[in-house]
């Protein structure tokens, strides 16, 4: 039980505060407890304040509109450069609203409300990390403003660089992360989300607590080596590819948040300046032990 918590991702604070006790049942997963930051530490330059309330269910107010309706039971509304995510229940609880924030993206802070914490009192219950949108949209939006985007691919360091792998989903991603992962030579930072930011002259790549099938997430940063578009293949081969072909791979695997202006240019910009300084290829790889080997002939060359 805590009053208070920090979690780290991407080198962005995420520091929760609230007067009641909060409790943080998911830390007892070491996926996540990855992630968790001493609140004794110094903070970070980029954090982001999250004040915890309990839940109060109230009408969206009159000023906000509605911009856009997720696949999980997610609404997101807009005032200006302020959001308000709601989180319904799912199965027979779609009508019951389990939590919603507020953020201030010009301010950095951000508002959340959820239930209590049974048999608790004044308790509260941290939001799952692994809930859509909450994390995720604060994540991008505040990354749309400093020069960084999440993405939808596996992640893997390979002497000191990090490689990402980009792919729809059911398309290689955790396949080719467990391939690399039995080799003992790469060290997977995830399968399923990798943040890229630019941090000064230096392109970073960054391992998030989400991830696919395989299970792959490491709190994992290193400057970021290339990018390699998958495809499954009955053999292995790698092609170079021009920046111009490889932006147009790269967006529809990116969280892009096309409902609002500011971001969306943000993130835009970011990914052709990724598209404009690091090798991108698309790899053709086979599903067995010798796509590993294909992969590392070409970062040795």
């Amino acid at each position: 039980m805590l009053s208070s918590c920090c979690i780290q991702i991407a080198g962005l604070d995420f520091r929760f505060a609230s007067p009641a006790n909060v409790f943080f049942p998911e830390l007892a997963n070491s996926t996540f407890l990855a992630f968790r930051r001493a609140l004794e530490a110094p903070p970070a330059p980029d954090r982001l304040e999250i004040h915890l309330r309990p839940l109060a269910p109230a009408p969206v107010p009159a000023r906000f509109r509605h911009v856009i309706t997720t696949d999980l039971q997610s609404q997101i509304y807009r005032a200006g450069r302020t959001f308000l995510i709601q989180k319904f229940g799912a199965g027979a609880q779609t009508d019951a609203l389990r939590w919603t924030t507020l953020f201030d993206a010009g301010q950095g802070v951000a508002d959340s409300a959820g239930p209590a914490k049974a048999g608790s009192g004044d308790g509260l219950v941290l939001p799952d990390l692994r809930w859509y949108p909450h994390y995720q949209f604060l994540l991008t939006g505040y990354l749309a403003q400093r020069r960084g985007a999440l993405h939808h691919c596996a992640g893997a360091v390979y002497r000191g660089r990090m490689y990402l792998f980009p792919a729809r989903s059911g398309t290689g991603k955790s396949t080719l992360s467990r391939l690399l992962a039995a080799s003992g030579r790469f060290e997977i930072a995830g399968d399923d989300r990798i943040v890229t930011r630019r941090l000064g002259r230096e392109l970073m790549a960054f391992g998030t607590p989400w991830f696919s099938t395989a299970g792959f997430s490491a709190n994992l940063a290193a400057p970021l080596g290339g990018i390699f578009f998958l495809h499954q293949s009955p053999d292995n081969r790698i092609e170079d590819l021009s920046a111009q072909n490889a932006l147009r791979r790269l967006l529809p695997v990116t969280d892009i948040p096309w409902y609002d202006e500011p971001f969306s240019a943000g993130i835009l910009a970011h990914c052709e300046d990724l598209a404009a300084s690091v090798p991108l290829r698309a790899f053709h790889f086979r599903p067995d032990a010798t796509a590993g080997e294909c992969l590392e002939k070409a970062l040795e060359a």
